[in-house]
């Protein structure tokens, strides 16, 4: 089986989160495989949601992208 990610560690990727567009930097990449099912595949993301916190989080591929333009034409 040959599984392929939509992004890549390091790679900077747009999201919603409280109705706000945010960026943040892939830190790590989960692929789940259960009994010949489609691979589920979500990713670890640290961001500043505060100037003095840093979130992280975790989010399925279907919800990120590639740049603020795409995650707009998708709202």
């Amino acid at each position: 089986m040959t599984i392929t990610t939509k992004y890549e560690i390091g790679q900077k990727v747009y999201f919603m989160d409280e109705n706000k567009i945010h960026a943040a930097e892939i830190q790590s990449v989960n692929i789940f495989v259960l009994g010949g099912k489609s691979p589920q595949i979500s990713y670890n993301l640290n961001y500043r949601k505060q100037e003095d916190s840093l979130s992280r989080f975790t989010l399925r591929e279907n919800l990120l992208y590639q740049t603020k333009q795409e995650l707009l034409n998708a709202l």
